[in-house]
This record gives C-alpha cells, sequence and structure tokens, in this order.
C-alpha cells in the first residue's frame, strides 16, 4: 500500500513539473526596468567590443542611479506618479566620478521644486508644457536638458511608457534617463503620505497653479 502511494505521489510530481508553466506577465504589455537595464549593459559591452577591435577607448558604463533631471517624474503605477523639477542647468554624467551629480542630487527637494502627486496621464501635459523652454534652453547652451522617469516597481505599463518616449522625441526633448526610484525620493513621498488629504489637495493645487503660470 504503501508503495502504491509513493508510486502516485512520485507520478503526481511528475506530471505538474511537466506542465507548462504561465508567465506572470506578459512581457509585451510591460516595461520592465531591470530588463531594461540588462539590455544598456549587453549593447554597451558590444560597443566596447568594437572599440577595442578599433583600439579605441570608451567610458566605462555609469549608471544613472543618482541623475536628477530637469524634470522628474516618480511613477507609482500605472495610474499615479509624482513630479518634481530641477533647474534646466541640471546636467548628467555619463563618465568620471559624478560628484557634482550627487551634490546635486542630494539637494532638499523643496516646495520651489513643485513636488506633487499627479496622475500619469498629466505627464504628458507637462512635458508639452516645457517643450518651448527646452527648445530655447539647447538653442542658447547647446545641452538637452534631462528628463528623468524613476520607476517605483519593477515593471509598468509599455504602451504609456512608449507614449511618453514618442512625445520626448517628436518635441526633440531626446535626452531622458529610466532609473529605480531613489531613496531620497521615497523619502519625500513618505513625507507627502504624512500630510493630510487636505494638506495635500491644498499643496496639490497650489504647485499645479505655479507651474502652469510660469510658463
Amino acid at each position: 500500500m504503501l508503495n502504491k502511494l509513493t508510486f502516485l505521489f512520485s507520478l503526481y510530481l511528475i506530471t505538474y513539473s511537466c506542465k507548462e508553466k504561465q508567465p506572470i506577465t506578459n512581457q509585451k504589455e510591460y516595461f520592465v526596468l531591470s530588463q531594461y537595464l540588462k539590455e544598456q549593459d549587453r549593447l554597451h559591452n558590444v560597443k566596447l567590443k568594437r572599440a577595442e577591435d578599433n583600439k579605441e577607448i570608451l567610458p566605462p558604463l555609469k549608471r544613472d542611479t543618482t541623475a536628477v533631471g530637469s524634470l522628474n517624474f516618480l511613477i507609482k503605477n500605472n495610474d499615479s506618479a509624482y513630479f518634481y523639477k530641477k533647474s534646466l542647468d541640471v546636467y548628467f554624467y555619463m563618465c568620471g566620478n559624478g560628484i557634482e551629480e550627487e551634490r546635486e542630487f542630494r539637494k532638499p527637494i523643496l516646495e520651489e521644486d513643485l513636488f506633487m502627486k499627479i496622475s500619469t496621464v498629466e505627464i504628458t501635459s507637462i512635458i508639452n508644457l516645457y517643450k518651448v523652454p527646452f527648445s530655447e534652453y539647447s538653442t542658447r547652451r547647446n545641452n538637452i536638458p534631462l528628463v528623468v522617469f524613476a520607476l517605483m516597481r519593477d515593471s509598468i505599463n509599455n504602451d504609456m511608457m512608449k507614449n511618453f518616449t514618442s512625445i520626448l522625441e517628436a518635441n526633440g526633448m531626446k535626452s531622458y534617463r529610466f532609473r529605480k526610484v531613489s531613496n531620497y525620493e521615497k523619502k519625500a513621498v513618505s513625507l507627502w503620505n504624512s500630510l493630510t488629504s487636505q494638506q495635500q489637495k491644498q499643496l496639490n493645487s497650489q504647485r499645479h497653479n505655479k507651474l502652469y503660470q510660469s510658463n
């Protein structure tokens, strides 16, 4: 009897293990940050190999883990996000030790940065709002201000992200980065969430008005 039970249990395990496992998510529907960064590594390694063959020297790949843009979107999920802005003079670094970048990053997210909660639908409006300022600044300084998408989770709707980048490209705002949300930004979100709903509503109203009136 025991041998029969053992046989049946073994048969069950074999049958179960041979079943096709269903993927947790459809990769075509999601932009997966970890996979994106892995692909950036792969492409950089291809460039390094070509550079070695041509006896060229490429700078080491530097993760934009601390890159702060002029426009920063902290994407919580497919519906909600947070936004804050910095000066158009914020620079990012592709090589070197990034000390200046670190200093810029560690500056507090202040009231004048207009930190606020937004819907992901508003991201398009904010991008379009800065089309002209970015273009004028780029013409004067020969430098395109950076736009950062910081994800609070590893995967997000792919069509939504493609839409954002398509709008950026169409507007000539071709300097943008994807990264994880930073610990400092998490702290800013936590402080925001510690406010009462009335305080959040009041600040959001004030900062939305200031954002659109200043452009």
